[in-house]
């Protein structure tokens, strides 16, 4: 072809695809200001067409709300939809001006990586990062609804995957009735809401949802169900795993994919058979025999960590001041300094503000007893919280309206035996060494498990005066 007819032909190609362009209901994709995470999958060529690259995805709407800085400008987006291809993978995304969440539409423009395999749980080789330029069009309806496409991950193979997003599917044992509301070290109001996975390798572990999640879960939706968990992540912490909810986590009951009739059969016939083995480390000490106080303040344990070392006991509060439980902190986000009161406005030395507001926030100290001895331990936010059954703010309230009601509460945590996670460390003060205990985890006692950890501990020490250690 010479050059002149491949020219004159390319033109008239050109404008008959302006032409049925303009016939399209065409949505521009302005990912500058409203895109908050750029990144859709590249999973299939079958919507390709010249130099443009075309897919199709069925729009399934999220409720998370994230803030974000995109060019130096503050806002926040609904990261929020979630494009699905017809393989069932999916990678957040934000669209302004799609209107209908449900139908399906096509993307044009943009660019090919390889992914991301630490943020992209689709299990595609290949995302596609949208540019300013990159439209998104209305495509019609699937011809088949995309279905769920899980690369599962048991429960036992959890910890050769800490860092990146996996799939699993689980049966629900137990859950919190309510999502829980603390401060974290940086000041900001979070909602957690914790519950106990199984499956069919006998494992537990321990996952944490986030945020709108964890307020709208029923347990009527989750309890003793099977429960598909896709974009899930692995977490180490003191020799235990984890998993956690991230914004793009999908969460299915009782999906509709192989594998859910036999886990179910299995959770129904083998697994009230059967000991579960918990790799999530819990403030019972799973698998890990209680210490005494008195052990732990004869060996001075912890001494061998800067960081500290943790262990659990078995004790009950004896004595706690409920005048120091709390402290007015500073409202800013991400502070938690001590206000210092001047006559009705409040400073705040660290951000060098003052102010007439404040939030109440735990600094609370208690001494605990085991039939060894005692000892005083300190607990902060979310756990001080889960020992008196409040938020902090809660409760500040309460002791300004109801002194009684107020005192009450701390009476009624006195004397009642729990499992308590502690962490040991040594710490020099005014020259002298001393060993510090600061709470990270409280939970009713599990009396078959302690039972059974106490027989671990007389068959281990039967062994040693067998040898001749005593």
């Amino acid at each position: 072809m010479e050059a002149d007819e491949y020219f004159s032909t390319f033109d008239a190609l050109q404008d008959q695809q302006k032409k049925e362009h303009a016939l399209r209901r065409q949505l521009p994709l302005k990912t500058s200001e409203n895109c908050g995470i750029m990144k859709i999958v590249w999973s299939q060529f079958d919507f390709m067409t010249g130099p443009e690259l075309k897919f199709v995805w069925e729009v399934t709407p999220s409720t998370s709300i994230s803030p974000v800085n995109l060019s130096g400008e503050d806002g926040s987006i609904a990261d929020a939809e979630s494009l699905m291809d017809s393989s069932g993978s999916n990678q957040s995304v934000s669209f302004e001006d799609i209107d209908d969440p449900l139908k399906s539409y096509y993307v044009s423009g943009g660019s090919v990586r390889q992914a991301n395999k630490k943020f992209n749980n689709t299990g595609h080789d290949y995302e596609l990062t949208l540019r300013s330029d990159s439209v998104v069009e209305a495509g019609g309806e699937l011809l088949a609804a995309p279905k769920l496409n899980l690369k599962r991950v048991h429960l036992s193979e959890i910890a050769g995957h800490c860092g990146n997003l996996i799939d699993v599917l689980v049966v629900v044992e137990r859950m919190d009735q309510d999502a829980t509301e603390f401060q974290s070290r940086q000041g900001k109001s979070l909602v957690k809401r914790e519950m106990e996975l199984i499956d069919e390798t006998q494992a537990l572990v321990k996952l944490t949802l986030w945020g709108d999640e964890a307020k709208k879960a029923l347990v009527d939706d989750y309890l003793h169900k099977v429960v598909a968990f896709k974009g899930v992540i692995p977490k180490e912490f003191n020799g235990g795993y984890s998993l956690s909810t991230g914004s793009g986590t999908r969460i299915v009951p009782v999906p509709e994919i192989a594998g859910v009739a036999e886990l179910y059969d299995w959770y129904t016939t083998v697994k009230p058979s059967v000991e579960l083995k918990s790799i999530s480390l819990t403030s019972g000490g799973s698998g890990e025999p209680p210490r005494t106080i008195a052990g732990l303040q004869e060996m001075q344990f912890g001494k061998d960590s800067e960081k500290g070392d943790f262990a659990s006991i078995k004790a009950m509060i004896t004595r706690i001041n409920p005048s120091t439980a709390l402290y007015k902190g500073c409202p800013n986000e991400g502070c938690q300094k001590k206000l210092n009161d001047l006559d009705g406005e409040y400073r705040c030395e660290k951000c060098q503000s003052t102010t007439q507001r404040f939030k109440w926030l735990y600094m609370m100290q208690f001494e605990l007893s085991d039939e060894t001895g005692q000892v005083y331990v300190t607990a902060f936010g979310d756990n001080a919280a889960k020992v008196v059954g409040k938020p902090a703010q809660e409760l500040g309230d309460l002791k300004d309206m109801d002194e009684n009601e107020y005192q009450a509460i701390f009476d009624r945590i006195q004397f009642v035996p729990k499992m308590w996670r502690l962490r040991c460390k040594m710490e020099s003060y005014n020259e002298e060494v001393r060993q510090k205990m600061t709470l990270f985890g409280v939970e009713d006692v599990n009396q078959d498990k302690y039972i059974e950890n106490l027989k671990q501990l007389i068959e281990q020490m039967n062994g040693i005066q067998e040898e001749g250690g005593f």
